[in-house]
């Protein structure tokens, strides 16, 4: 069988990206009108070559190629390789000539030019002969069973002999070149980022002690090469760098590492006038690069870096250098600037425009030659909103903007506004200019793990501008086998928590609102990048995704044949008994207020799906033909008006994720529950009329994750339970509820146990029955009727995040200090609480609240102690209501805290000093604490302290409450989210605002 690595390398060494580098390359030198026009005709032809490519690699990933015929006729994946890595070298060569061009041409003479104007001929003529080398593309493309890919590349050596002939006459004669050491930019070009302009020059200009290295980050189409490309040229860099090196390589996918390292050797050797051999092996080469590069001052720019292994020891860049010397690296990939050694303090993060500076820039293109004058009010009303769907992304503002250029027709500007909005395929030039751009990073993807692709493309499923709960996300990816376990253990919801930070990373995904901990509790995604998704999804992933339609029907004949069906959002009251579900995968139908029934045939067909999403729709009932479903991974029903599940459910043994949470009607839970032995997730969170656990739950031995936080009745002791429900249950299920009925000590068996969640917990945990959750992670304990916390919880070794409410507790028992990997302890509703024992000497933890104690006076002398708290980075302390001191803090105590909060404690005189001479502070907050806020003011004790803090460490000074405040906002953004309510609750119980 032919290896399908072979056509994936051809993609991977990238001939389209190969081309484009040498339209820009040749754009530079020819500085011509007409040329560039030929060279972006150029462009547009290479499109059909790379769809069809992509189009073949996607066949080969899902096996709908045959790949097994003619496999004697295909010449050797290493050939090709060698045929691809010479354009490259042939690519890095051009970029080498036109950087020397924009250099030295101010200096050149008649006979400099000549000389120059035949190296350029000489560099196109090789391309050319390389391109006519054609017979291993056309066995590619025979093996591909795509013949057009070898025409398509006939094409280009065509288009590039065609430029030849009309260009070799104007290479010589033109005087008009650049000035500059790149192609000019213009600092007024840079809308909406001339603040982040000046803080990169700055950080340039600033005389700094040996090497400073810088990286911009951001999404592909932001403006990073621009931003590089403009701080370079302007007038204060290059006035301060005109006696040094100065030096640009574009890195790019799959770079060639020795082409890199000999452009980078050209260029030094350019630039000190002297000769360079690069017929040396590459250490030889790289050697010499360290040597002149040591001794001078350098500015070195490294533009769209993929990938940071060594690169800088590969080209040969030194560590010990001069002062002064700089090297700015831009990505997309927020991973690589740690590896390449780029501080925190030193990384700018280029974020999208504002919506003035959006219209400001789409002004400048769409209607340029009218004086940024829009023609009438009527196409500037549409206008504008054909600019926020750009929603501030500069490629696209500028991409959609120039396609409208000279249109004056307000039908017109209509059609694009609708085309968008529906995130329907625009015209080819968009698409290249725009989305081929794009993809880039998506194609990326596939490199490190082809599932990271399938899981960005799910996002597609989602309503444009929707802001995401990052666990629901995660769910419906291990619902589809997109997480992959390699282990009994590990835990779906942790592993797909790293792949969500890769894809946050990467700039494909926002993290809206994080947690405590800096994990994504809210993510949404760029219009832009949404609709690639959903592009990518429905022509190569046999998708159908129109959520936030407003359909008030079911689609029936669009569903047909499709994979992934998202109608999310939607107004059609019922599934249509005619529906064929036998290929769908994932059915996501949630927030479909008027979605009332789902029939039994319809379900009935779906034999082979995933993932079922029903939450926040209407359904009362569901069919028993809901145990058909033998391949389900993932249900959700989540705010769903249902009393009961059929007992069918019994039969979904590969169900892995159920979420019942805010079922507010459901009664009780099937006694067959413990046929589900593949469950890992269950939800059950404000189910507020769920009366009792079957006791089978005790035998789900996979369960990892167990949530009753709201759910106060299915703890209490079995006797009360059975005395308040016999009656009831022995008419519905003909059993006593004595027997049916599980208590808290059952759960004892689920030794898988990682979250497990009890709120108004009325019963008594005894010692004993906790010991065997050794694999706990998070647990929420809200005891009403406990002076005292089992001491079998020390087995929990691994536990991370502990929440403790518990009204009688006096003292935190000292066996606090054996949890070693804890990071997050938060005591609050702790009424009596008096002691605080051996939490300084949590060596992990990196967040303390500390809330509703009405006895204590004075916090642990232990905590202002040197080595106290050595990794903690926020303390909390609320409605501390007769707390009267905080002992002082010596040096060395709470090294890393970044963020104090002191609220409602009305008793307290003072801060300690302590937390003023913190160097690593950057927030402290102080509301209802009148001793100490005088203390704060102008005139206070502390005044000076304050200022200090603000002048010297830009340290946020806050005095009044803000989390109301900051609640509003999130909430008018999410609007009416089925996950808001526990949201909402979550993060209030647990500060995180």
């Amino acid at each position: 069988m032919a290896d399908p690595g072979f056509v994936s390398g051809l993609i991977g060494l990238g001939i389209t990206v190969a081309v484009n580098e040498i339209t820009e390359h040749i754009k530079l030198a020819l500085y011509c009108k007409k040329e560039l026009h030929n060279l972006e005709a150029l462009l547009n032809r290479i499109a059909p070559i790379n769809t069809d490519i992509q189009k073949y690699r996607m066949g080969l990933k899902l096996g709908q190629i045959d790949v097994t015929s003619g496999a004697d006729m295909i010449a050797p994946p290493k050939a090709v390789n060698e045929w691809l890595k010479k354009l490259n070298t042939l690519v890095q060569q051009a970029n080498v000539m036109t950087a020397e061009c924009c250099i030295k041409m101010p200096t050149y003479n008649v006979i400099s030019r000549y000389k120059m104007s035949k190296r350029i001929r000489q560099i196109i003529a090789e391309m050319e002969e390389h391109l006519k080398d054609t017979d291993l593309i056309n066995m590619t493309s025979q093996l591909a069973g795509n013949v057009k890919l070898g025409q398509g590349l006939q094409r280009i050596e065509r288009q590039i002999h065609d430029l030849i002939s009309t260009t070799d006459a104007s290479i010589s004669a033109s005087s008009n070149y650049p000035t500059q050491r790149l192609q000019p930019v213009h600092e007024p070009l840079i809308v909406g980022q001339e603040e982040v302009f000046e803080t990169l020059k700055e950080k340039i200009l600033d005389q700094q002690k040996g090497l400073t290295r810088m990286g911009v980050v951001a999404m592909g189409g932001a403006g990073k090469t621009l931003l590089l490309k403009t701080v370079l040229n302007s007038k204060d860099v290059q006035e301060s760098f005109k006696q040094d090196l100065v030096m640009w390589l574009t890195v790019s996918h799959n770079p060639s590492l020795r082409a890199l390292r000999l452009n980078l050797g050209r260029l030094v050797a350019l630039q000190i006038n002297q000769s360079f051999n690069e017929r040396h092996d590459d250490e030889n080469v790289r050697r010499w690069i360290e040597e002149k590069m040591k001794s001078r001052r350098f500015l070195l720019f490294l533009d769209d870096v993929w990938e940071s292994d060594n690169l800088l020891e590969e080209l040969g860049v030194p560590d010990e250098t001069v002062d002064g010397c700089k090297i700015v690296v831009s990505t997309r990939d927020r991973r690589i600037l740690p590896k390449m050694r780029v501080k925190r303090t030193d990384t700018i993060t280029l974020g999208v425009l504002s919506e003035n500076d959006s219209w400001r820039l789409f002004k400048s293109h769409a209607f340029a030659s009218d004086n940024n004058e829009v023609p009438s009010v009527n196409v500037e009303e549409t206008a504008r909103c054909v600019c926020s769907e750009c929603d501030g992304l500069p490629l696209a503002i500028k991409v959609i903007a120039a396609s409208m250029a000279g249109v004056t027709d307000p039908v017109e500007w209509e059609v694009m506004l609708r085309r968008l909005q529906n995130a329907v395929e625009l015209n080819q030039e968009v698409q290249e200019k725009l989305y081929n751009r794009l993809r880039l990073s998506y194609d990326y993807l596939g490199r490190y793990d082809p599932t990271l692709q399938l899981c960005y493309l799910y996002i597609g499923a989602f309503k444009e501008d929707e802001d995401m709960y990052m666990e629901d996300l995660i769910n419906l990816w291990i619902g589809e086998g997109l997480i992959a376990t390699s282990r009994p253990g590990d835990d779906p919801l942790e592993i797909g928590r790293a792949q969500a930070n890769l894809l946050v990373d990467r700039c494909l995904i926002e993290a809206s609102i994080m947690d405590a901990d800096g994990q994504v509790m809210v993510c949404t995604m760029h219009d832009v990048l949404h609709d690639l998704a959903l592009q990518i999804a429905e022509a190569e992933e046999n998708c159908l995704y129109r959520a936030g339609r407003n359909l008030d029907s079911f689609p029936v004949d669009d569903c047909s044949g499709r994979t992934r069906i998202s109608l999310m959002e939607n107004s059609f009251p019922s599934v249509p008994d005619t529906f064929e579900g036998g290929q769908v995968l994932s059915m996501l139908l949630s927030e479909n207020k008027s979605l009332t029934q789902f029939p039994a045939h319809a379900m009935a067909t779906m034999t082979w799906v995933r993932v079922l999403d029903l939450g926040g729709t209407s359904v009362e009932q569901l069919p028993s033909s809901l145990g058909s479903m033998k391949q389900l991974v993932c249900l959700r029903l989540a705010r769903v008006p249902v009393k009961r599940l059929p007992e069918s459910i019994s039969k979904l043994r590969k169900l892995q994720i159920m979420d019942l949470s805010n079922c507010l009607q459901l009664e009780q839970l099937p006694v067959g529950i413990d046929k589900l032995v593949s469950l890992r997730y269950l939800d059950l969170s404000y189910c507020q009329h769920l009366q009792f656990l079957p006791s089978g739950i005790s035998r789900l031995l996979s369960l990892q994750y167990l949530r009753t936080e709201g759910c106060w009745q299915v703890w209490e002791p079995r006797t009360r339970m059975a005395q308040s429900l016999c009656q009831k249950t022995k008419a519905t299920l003909n059993l006593g509820a004595e027997e049916k009925a599980a208590c808290f000590k059952d759960l004892h068996t689920l030794v898988q146990l990682k979250w497990l969640g009890l709120e108004e917990f009325r019963a008594r945990i005894e010692h004993g029955t906790m010991g065997s959750m050794i694999e706990m992670r998070t647990l929420v304990l809200c005891l009403t009727r406990q002076s005292d916390l089992p001491d079998d919880m020390t087995e929990m070794r691994k536990i991370r995040t502990l929440f403790v409410s518990c009204r009688d507790l006096i003292r935190t028992p000292p066996w606090f200090a054996e949890f070693r990997t804890l990071s997050c302890l938060i005591l609050s509703g702790c009424d009596k609480l008096q002691e605080l024992c051996a939490l300084q000497k949590l060596p992990m933890l990196r967040r303390l609240d500390i809330g509703g104690s009405w006895t204590m006076k004075v916090l642990p002398a232990e905590f202002g102690k040197a080595g106290a708290f050595p990794v903690l980075e926020r303390f909390w302390l609320e409605k501390m209501m007769v707390l009267e001191e905080i002992a002082e803090l010596e040096e060395g105590a709470m090294p890393l805290l970044k963020r104090l909060g002191i609220g409602v404690c009305p008793k307290l005189k003072m801060l300690p000093t302590g937390f003023f001479k913190l160097k690593s502070l950057r927030q402290i907050q102080v509301y209802s604490c009148p001793d100490v806020l005088k203390r704060m003011e102008d005139g206070g004790e502390d005044c000076e302290y304050v200022k200090q803090l603000q002048e010297e460490q830009g340290v946020e000074i806050i005095k009044e409450y803000s989390g109301h405040t900051r609640l509003k906002e999130i909430s008018k953004r999410m609007g009416n989210k089925y996950w808001w309510d526990r949201f909402v609750k979550e993060m209030w119980m647990n500060f995180h605002l």
